[in-house]
């Protein structure tokens, strides 16, 4: 067993680590799986990522087979001239400040790579109702962008199916179109699911409005029809904790439709915030017996169930943005690469950006400054954007993404691409939960290797890609 302990406000933090099998590095905090190709390094003890929980009693436990800390609860008072990144003061980074909010450091996470399931066809014979936590059993056998958009759509039809089963209405909570092309892709995956499922959209709040106005509206029009007629929906993402606006948008849905069956579509975490504001939110989620949450990756799917027990179901589900489905290239690539980098603060961690070979086209922006027209509506706002964000990523023959949507969009559209994980691992999570098998894809945390498997791409997929049209980079 490998131990490690940190010194935290005078609170000695245990640390207990399963005997990996892999090789671990206790300088660096490296876990090696030895399998390059699938990308399962260096993530395991590297500080700056994931999980901030409230702890417990000071003990943190950590199990080949957890993902995740047991929820332990120690009461942090800032260090005197405490540094943003303070965590680099304590042992692998246990502890990080962000401002004036803890963040709890989970990349302590050993990720095993799953076993493939040995019989497909009783797989597909399955009710995954009844598998809601093995639904992504498929994946491995994946290789294609068209399986993958197959596979998750199957799983939605089949889950939705069950959980809404004659549910004529829906009302949905949340909904956003903004110029992050994700979120306005999830918006819509959200409403053509909807229509392949023949329900009846009643009415939908803009999280941006989320007001006790729209609410008393919304819920005018739900007490004209039977409680066991509509199903409250709220919007997925990868939000869960970490975001006020979104959160606090749910605890009022909460109040204002105490009795109906509610499901919070396809989420990840985002563990930050004061302790308070965590503690709350843990609380308002954990112990609703008429609540479904669907988790997008295994990652979430294990932090939900250390925290939200006593009613709480929950259930693995690929990410909304699926139902839009697979979609064709409808414009020309402008570039050999464009490397969507986001600017936020999830954005990976690296100072500069890779050299390319010359005459080799790159562009390196945020989708976020990539502008849409406004439409007469939210929906049809979002449909504009997540278009949009389709015409952004066209521009490339092949692309590098830090977003986990510019990942999602470019299999719609079934462009070779290279995922660079953030700090958080939600790239990497989701890949290794539901991608892992596709071909056109590569994955790591390290830009000079993205833009060398970038490259690798354009040599293996050239000649089925279209060419540049050159003319278009010209400058005047």
């Amino acid at each position: 067993m490998f131990e490690a302990a940190v010194q935290w406000d005078g609170i000695s933090i245990p640390r207990s680590l399963a005997s990996f099998t892999r090789n671990v590095d206790e300088t660096s905090g490296a876990a090696f799986t030895g399998n390059r190709e699938t990308y399962m390094t260096r993530r395991a003890l590297r500080p700056g990522s994931f999980l901030s929980l409230i702890l417990n009693n000071g003990t943190a436990i950590f199990s080949e087979s957890a993902l995740v800390s047991e929820i332990l609860h120690v009461k942090p008072s800032r260090p005197q001239n405490a540094t943003k990144d303070y965590g680099k003061n304590l042992r692998h980074g246990f502890v990080k400040w962000r401002d004036d909010k803890v963040l709890i450091d989970t990349s302590i996470v050993y990720q095993p790579e799953r076993k493939p399931i040995s019989d497909v066809h009783a797989f597909l014979k399955k009710k995954l109702i009844e598998v809601t936590q093995e639904t992504d059993g498929l994946s491995p056998y994946l290789k294609t962008s068209d399986e993958v958009i197959a596979e998750a759509e199957r799983v939605q039809q089949s889950l939705f199916s069950d959980l809404i089963g004659d549910k004529k209405y829906a009302v949905l909570i949340g909904a956003i179109a903004i110029e992050n092309k994700g979120d306005s892709a999830i918006t819509i995956g959200e409403v053509m699911m909807l229509e392949k499922l023949q329900i009846e959209l009643l009415y939908y709040i803009n999280v941006v409005r989320c007001t006790g106005e729209k609410f008393k509206h919304a819920q005018e029009l739900v007490a004209s029809h039977a409680t066991d007629d509509v199903v409250i929906l709220m919007h997925g993402g990868g939000n869960l904790i970490g975001y006020g606006q979104e959160n606090d948008c749910r605890e009022k849905a909460f109040q204002a439709f105490p009795k109906h069956k509610t499901i919070i579509l396809s989420q990840s975490f985002f563990m930050y915030g004061s302790e308070a504001s965590v503690a709350h939110r843990v609380k308002m989620y954990c112990c609703n017996p008429e609540l479904t949450i669907l988790l997008r990756d295994r990652l979430s799917l294990h932090i939900a169930k250390r925290l939200f027990t006593n009613g709480t179901k929950l259930l693995l589900a690929p990410d909304m943005a699926y139902a839009i489905g697979p979609v064709s290239r409808f414009s020309p690539p402008v570039y050999d690469v464009v490397w969507l980098h986001r600017g936020d603060s999830e954005t990976p961690v690296y100072k500069s950006l890779p050299t390319f070979p010359r005459n080799t086209l790159v562009r390196v922006s945020d989708w976020r400054g990539w502008t849409s027209p406004k439409g007469a509506t939210t929906l049809e706002t979002a449909h504009n954007m997540m278009m949009n964000g389709l015409l952004f990523l066209q521009r490339g023959r092949v692309v590098v993404t830090d977003r986990l949507h510019g990942h999602i969009l470019c299999i719609l559209l079934d462009i070779p691409h290279v995922l660079l994980d953030n700090a958080d691992n939600k790239l990497s999570s989701y890949h290794n939960t539901w991608t892992r098998g596709l071909t056109n894809t590569r994955l790591t945390d390290n830009p000079q290797d993205a833009a060398r498997l970038a490259m690798e791409l354009l040599e293996t997929y050239g000649k089925s890609l279209q060419p540049v049209v050159k003319p278009y980079t010209i400058k005047e």
